[in-house]
């Protein structure tokens, strides 16, 4: 019996879920929680895995633009996959090594929330990138670009304008934990069969039990800030919707190519929650995706296994 199942007989038995033990079983799948550390003093040595900061490049490559708008896209982490723990390394559908790059494009986020102004691209929004570096690659420590700030008539700015912060975030070491999720079809099951014991009267605490036995598994500890970051898994969306069918748009909107009906084909490849501690100074709100959400990075299976991580999409949901 591997790791895998040893762990999750147990969490199953510990929040009384046996009767959907098969469900779990078969929907279970590797995932990997990021653990933030602290604010860094000082900068981090290149090619360390971390949140904010500035980037640490492959030699000869340049900071990503968006596309038809010709501005430049915010840094959000990095992470060197030769460092995952080995169970993980085994297990993730992850390349063994290189380092993956995360951004977001800031500023039509900030005309969204800050200006009555079309954004940059009115399409795929919000604007996510993916870029990899191969193991081999020297890297650099990247100068941060400038932002020519927009101009903005008076008529346009909404009440509560201000300009955007486009700056560095603060910056964090991430180390990795092994974790486990349930693949998404799953998890809806698992959580419809359980809402309908709450329902029905037969088990007024089984959904919320459900739910908590998803949150251990991605690796919160009790008395611990419910801040869940991470590479691959699944996430629990409270409102019914589902994020892969926004992700299917963004890449036929991206590519220009229609995307496979069949939602099974796409993968979170990474989810950032919305977190207070990640700033471009002192007295700045964090991360903040949408109304307190998360950013989630969605990529297709077959441009996984191919690296093509410039095809991932990203989506802001009101993730669990």
């Amino acid at each position: 019996m591997t790791r895998t199942d040893i762990s999750l007989d147990r969490l199953v038995s510990k929040y009384g879920l046996e009767r959907h033990n098969a469900l779990i079983q078969d929907g279970v799948e590797p995932a990997v929680r990021l653990n933030v550390g602290s604010k860094a003093g000082r900068s981090l040595r290149i090619g360390t895995s971390k949140f904010g900061g500035l980037p640490h490049l492959a030699e000869g490559t340049f900071w990503p633009v968006r596309p038809n708008a010709e501005h430049p896209l915010q840094f959000l982490a990095q992470f060197h996959l030769a460092s995952l723990p080995e169970e993980c390394r085994e297990a993730v559908p992850l390349p063994r090594d290189g380092w993956l790059y995360f951004w977001f494009d800031i500023l039509a986020d900030w005309q969204s929330n800050h200006t009555c102004l079309l954004r940059p691209e009115s399409r795929e929004y919000p604007f996510g990138w993916v870029t990899f570096a191969p193991e081999e690659a020297p890297l650099l420590r990247s100068e941060f670009p400038e932002l020519r700030e927009p101009k903005v008539p008076a008529n346009q700015k909404l009440p509560h304008y201000q300009p955007p912060m486009f700056r560095p975030y603060s910056e964090h070491r991430v180390s990795f934990r092994r974790a486990l999720s349930l693949d998404k079809d799953s998890l809806k099951l698992l959580l419809t069969r359980a809402d309908e014991m709450t329902e029905e009267d037969v088990d007024s605490n089984e959904w919320s039990r459900a739910l908590e036995m998803m949150q251990e598994m991605h690796g919160h500890r009790r008395g611990k800030r419910r801040i869940d970051h991470r590479l691959l898994g699944s996430v629990h969306e409270p409102l019914g919707t589902d994020m892969r069918v926004d992700a299917q748009r963004f890449y036929e909107q991206r590519t220009g190519k229609p995307a496979s009906d069949d939602l099974k084909s796409w993968i979170m490849l990474a989810k950032f929650d919305s977190d207070d501690t990640i700033q471009h100074h002192e007295q700045d709100a964090g991360w903040r995706w949408g109304n307190g959400g998360s950013l989630c990075f969605w990529i297709r299976r077959t441009d996984l296994e191919n690296t093509d991580f410039e095809k991932a999409v990203a989506v802001i949901g009101n993730t669990g």
